[in-house]
C-alpha cells in the first residue's frame, strides 16, 4: 500500500496522521470492510528562505531596466514584506519598492522592475549587487536571499562614423537605437552642373541581445 502526503496541505513541523484502510470490492461481503488503523508521523521541515532571480543581468544604457522575481520557500504565519537592496540607491531603484506575501498568495512569485540611473554612473561600466530581504513575519524577519550581480554598460549617446574606405563595426548591447544616415555629395561635372548634396534617412532598431553591427560609409563622388 502506498501512502502519499501532499506537503502543501500540511503545516510546518511534526504532525500525526491516522489512516484507516477500507476494502473496495465487487463482492458485497468484502466491500466497505474496515481494517486496522495506522498512525503516521509526518515531518514538514521547510525552512524560511527567499529566492531572487533577475533576467537579464546585463543592462545597457539603451534599455535601462530589467525584471527581478522573488518567492518564498515556505508558508509564513503572517504577512511577509520583501524589498530589494542595491549597492547604491542613487543608481538602482525599484518598482514597486516592496511586495507583500500573505498566507494565501505566498506560493506565487512576484516581480519587481529594476531601473538603472545611468546618469549617476561615473564609469563606462560597473557591477551593482542586489539582494532581497524580508520583514514582518516572525520566521522570515531578517531573512535574505543570495546576492545577484548586475553588469551595467554605459554607451555614448551618439556615435558618428565617417568615410574611411573600409568596413567599420561596433558592438552594441541589447536596447533600442536610432540610426541616422546622410548621403555623400556627388562628384562635380566639368559641364557646369553642381553635384547633389545627398539624402537623409532615419529609423530605429531594437536589439534583443548584444550584437556586432557593421557600418559601410560611402565617399564623395568623383569629379569629371
Amino acid at each position: 500500500v502506498s501512502v502519499k502526503v501532499v506537503d502543501d496541505n500540511i503545516a510546518d513541523g511534526q504532525q500525526t496522521a491516522n489512516v484507516i484502510f477500507t476494502g473496495i470490492s465487487d463482492d458485497p461481503n468484502f466491500n466497505g470492510i474496515k481494517g486496522q488503523s495506522a498512525n503516521f508521523t509526518i515531518i514538514d521541515n521547510d525552512s524560511a528562505s527567499l529566492s531572487l532571480t533577475i533576467d537579464p543581468t546585463t543592462i545597457a544604457q539603451g534599455s535601462p531596466s530589467t525584471t527581478a522575481s522573488v518567492s518564498l520557500g515556505a508558508e509564513p504565519s503572517s504577512n511577509v514584506t520583501v524589498k530589494l537592496v542595491p549597492d547604491h540607491a542613487n543608481i538602482i531603484t525599484f518598482e514597486p519598492a516592496t511586495v507583500t506575501f500573505t498566507t494565501s498568495n505566498w506560493k506565487n512569485a512576484q516581480n519587481i522592475k529594476v531601473n538603472v540611473n545611468f546618469s549617476a554612473l561615473a564609469s563606462a561600466s560597473a557591477v551593482e549587487n542586489i539582494y532581497a530581504i524580508a520583514s514582518g513575519d516572525a520566521i522570515y524577519s531578517g531573512v535574505k536571499s543570495k546576492s545577484i550581480p548586475l553588469t551595467l554598460t554605459k554607451i555614448p549617446q551618439v556615435q558618428n562614423f565617417e568615410y574611411t574606405g573600409k568596413v567599420q563595426s561596433v558592438t552594441l548591447p541589447a536596447g533600442k537605437y536610432k540610426l541616422e544616415v546622410w548621403g555623400a555629395q556627388g562628384g562635380e561635372s566639368g559641364t557646369g552642373y553642381y553635384a547633389g548634396k545627398g539624402g537623409y534617412a532615419a529609423g530605429t532598431v531594437t536589439l534583443a541581445k548584444a550584437a556586432e553591427v557593421f557600418i559601410y560609409v560611402g565617399g564623395r563622388g568623383i569629379d569629371t
